[in-house]
């Protein structure tokens, strides 16, 4: 028994003997940082800007937004601390809602970590930073059974006596598309501007961004989320980003204006922003938080609107009977098995394509070529050698006159 775990621009899905089929993606080195990739995404994350995620695509398309020029810190995905008006001793005494930058120790010195054993997360720790004496560990996985991302947040407390947080996740994209979340409690708050692009039908809260708005003031929206967690955003490319969490009762939000989903809107970007709990953390200890992330492409049949076929979509993800999209397309085929005269892999191409077929090791080093060259429409059958990279192994398909990486998946079993 087979099962379908993507499709490729150039016509490929990967077909794998449930068996084989491994659970965790190991992370390959890109500079001083590490890439996961699952389903047709990858995400990227390093040491630098407090573990910021810097990159997140699919099928090669960046979804976050990075604009960094001037300065700009307002990219990427983070990870805070909330209320933000409790981020300094001046901010919580003037009740200072916009408290603004974040402490460097929490968002914006290095943080230091790497590959954790067994080579399946990556983690990276920030330092206590003297008046919230809290210091934040992250770690990042991918999911190979349901294509997704966990980003596991552990908020640790430095000192003596016990303190009081909200875990928070702030991720940044293009402004633009639409945004949406399961509808809680009461009423969303925040600016009047952006509150008069907000919906709620169907049981979600829908807001779509309307550039030609006149909008002043802090152009924020607030609210409460309901069961299951999560908030997603589909783009004008008709990729779908949800963002998984454990909903937060009401009673356990964080003090003052803030809440379980929040968006900040500008011309030129959104934050997607979920907070969890605020909980007291006990001394020396620390609480932990996981927010899983999914990309999706979009079924053609799904219109990019508020309408129960996309909710009902998004939730069939987040429960994950969706793992994937298969379109109504001729596709060719991948499929590994072993016979008496050892591992083989055959290859079925539905048209002549230029191919270049490889295995890598851990760190992403293309160490031994399968096959190259044409392709044409049929069957293929080539042997997989006897000596293979130690450790992990990675299947990556390129189109060979351009290079560029059509799929690359982690393999187990070859």
């Amino acid at each position: 028994m087979a099962l379908i775990i993507g499709k490729w621009g150039v016509g490929l899905s990967l077909l794998l003997p449930a068996a084989i089929y491994a659970q965790k993606a190991a992370p390959l080195a890109s500079g001083s940082s590490y890439t996961l990739t699952t389903g047709g995404a990858t995400l990227q994350v390093g040491p630098a800007s407090s573990a910021r995620i810097s990159s997140l695509k699919y099928q090669g398309a960046e979804l976050l937004y990075l604009n960094t020029s001037g300065g700009n810190v307002l990219w990427g995905s983070t990870a805070w601390a909330s209320p933000q008006a409790y981020w300094t001793a001046a901010c919580k005494s003037a009740n200072m809602v916009d408290c603004w930058p974040p402490p460097a120790a929490m968002d914006g010195n290095a943080y230091t970590g790497g590959i954790e054993t067994a080579d399946t997360a990556i983690t990276y720790t920030g330092t206590a930073d003297s008046y919230l004496h809290l210091r934040i560990r992250k770690t990042f996985s991918a999911n190979l059974k349901d294509s997704s991302f966990t980003n596991l947040y552990h908020y640790v407390n430095a000192s003596s006596s016990p303190i009081t947080w909200g875990p928070w996740e702030d991720t940044r994209v293009p402004s633009g598309g639409l945004t949406f979340w399961p509808t809680g409690s009461g009423t969303p708050t925040g600016n009047a501007g952006l509150l008069k692009q907000v919906r709620d039908t169907l049981g979600v809260t829908w807001f779509t961004y309307d550039s030609s708005a006149s909008l002043s003031g802090t152009t924020k929206i607030f609210a409460d989320g309901g069961a299951p967690g999560w908030m997603a955003h589909v783009d004008k490319g008709r990729v779908l980003f949800i963002k998984k969490f454990t909903d937060t009762p009401v009673a356990k939000k964080a003090p003052g204006t803030e809440n379980e989903c929040e968006l900040y809107v500008t011309q030129a970007l959104q934050e997607m922003e979920l907070q969890g709990a605020y909980d007291a953390i006990p001394a020396n200890d620390s609480i932990a938080w996981e927010v899983k992330w999914f990309v999706r492409k979009l079924p053609d049949a799904i219109a990019i609107s508020r309408n129960k076929a996309l909710a009902d979509f998004v939730a069939q993800v987040v429960s994950g009977s969706v793992t994937g999209v298969r379109a109504d397309c001729a596709e060719a085929s991948l499929e590994f098995r072993s016979g008496i005269s050892g591992k083989s892999i055959r290859l079925r191409s539905s048209g002549p394509q230029e191919l270049r077929i490889s295995l890598a090791d851990v760190r992403g080093r293309e160490n031994i070529i399968l096959a190259e060259g044409h392709f044409d429409a049929g069957w293929h059958e080539f042997r997989a050698p006897q000596a293979l990279p130690e450790g992990p192994v990675w299947l990556i398909i390129r189109a060979e006159r351009s290079g560029s990486v059509l799929y690359r998946n982690l393999l187990a079993g070859l």
